[in-house]
């Protein structure tokens, strides 16, 4: 029994210095990460304070409030996996307490049984003991039996304040990472009230442009030039694409389903292929795709299989996934709140590429999509079923 019990006590020790010192990690790397983006955070929110004073640049203005609301939202899932990890460690923590409890319990009450007995008998009774012995050899035995109880005591003795101590120091462990907790919640809410104050922000940004022409004619002029950027870089896919397949040959997977495309989401079409006209101050804006109103979050669906050949932000487009479906074609998904895949991943048909979001938008959530044709926008309605 006393073999066991150092082996436990050994192992508990072992096992539970292993967990603590795996827990500091954890919280460190945790911590780590969440200094990293309040750091980034207030770098870009210095920047869109420069931006906002200097009134120009209107698309980088909007896509630099866009990155402190998409650093925040990091900010609150590395603050949740924080807490999450805490929580599971005060579990682990609430039930070593009651075993910690129940052993000093039962400890305390042998202690105390034997400290009763003590009193009973008296002082003298050790001394009777061993002067009764009725030979040399019984009186050695006697004492050696009485030393290996008052050993015994001393142990148990021992293990009752080692106890004591070891839940003291648990209670203060819970303790301390509740108040932890208390903490992570209240910056969490306050960094969900900056994301609402943050949107609104955006909108009373876009509200003040509606309302001057020469603002007006300054967001057209850079969403030109934005188009024309995005124009650039799938040139230079396609110029790959085409020694590619002069190399290795390719599928043409959305030509192969032109008028029979799933849509890529459910939604409503606020804006057509084509040239779009300011009604007010008669400033005009290509539209290289369709714009797609939907609520936040909504799945993205690829339209067809493809290879992902870029998914970052863009200027003006926000999140942007481009999947290339060979000989020439590529789907473009932009304003995407999540994304949900990687450069170079094949993706299928239907397969869930992001979410609806408002980055880069002017308008609220919704999803702008494209089709282009060896390196040029055509229509996409004529490649999407009639039916939603």
């Amino acid at each position: 029994m006393r073999k066991f019990f150092i082996l436990f006590s050994i192992f508990y020790f072992l096992f539970s210095t292993v967990i603590a010192d795996e827990f500091s990690d954890k919280i460190a790397g945790e911590e780590i990460k969440l200094q990293a983006l309040r750091d980034k955070m207030k770098e870009v929110a210095k920047k869109t304070e420069e931006l906002k004073k200097s009134e120009k640049n209107i698309l980088e203005t909007m896509s630099k409030m866009d990155e402190e609301v998409t650093l925040t939202q990091r900010l609150l899932k590395t603050l949740k996996n924080k807490e999450k990890i805490i929580s599971k460690e005060i579990d682990k923590t609430e039930h070593v307490i009651i075993i910690l409890e129940e052993r000093k319990r039962e400890r305390s009450k042998i202690l105390n049984r034997r400290l009763r007995a003590v009193y009973k008998k008296g002082r003298m009774h050790t001394m009777e003991l061993i002067l009764t012995a009725k030979t040399f050899g019984d009186a050695i035995k006697r004492f050696e039996y009485l030393t290996i109880i008052a050993q015994q005591d001393k142990r148990i003795y021992n293990e009752v304040i080692g106890l004591k101590a070891e839940l003291e120091a648990k209670r203060q462990f819970l303790k301390t990472n509740l108040d932890e907790i208390k903490k992570i919640n209240i910056e969490a809410e306050k960094e969900h009230k900056f994301i609402v104050s943050k949107r609104n922000e955006k909108v009373d940004l876009l509200e003040s442009v509606k309302q001057k022409r020469i603002k007006q004619e300054q967001l057209s002029s850079e969403l030109t030039a934005a188009a024309r950027r995005i124009n650039n870089i799938i040139a230079r896919l396609e110029k790959e694409r085409k020694e590619r397949e002069k190399r290795e040959g390719a599928q043409n997977y959305l030509q192969k389903v032109a008028g029979d495309v799933k849509w890529p989401i459910k939604g409503t079409i606020i804006s057509t292929f084509g040239n779009q006209i300011n009604p007010k101050y008669g400033t005009t804006v290509k539209n290289n795709g369709i714009d797609i109103k939907a609520p936040l979050g909504t799945p993205i669906h690829a339209v067809a299989k493809g290879k992902v050949v870029y998914n970052d932000r863009f200027l003006g487009y926000g999140n942007v996934v481009l999947l290339d479906h060979g000989h020439g074609y590529y789907s473009l998904y932009a304003h995407l709140q999540a994304i949900h895949v990687k450069l170079k991943d094949e993706v299928e048909k239907d397969q869930t590429i992001g979410t609806v979001g408002d980055t880069g938008s002017l308008e609220g959530p919704k999803l702008h999509f494209e089709i282009r044709k060896n390196g040029k926008p055509v229509d996409p309605i004529p490649f999407l079923k009639k039916s939603r």
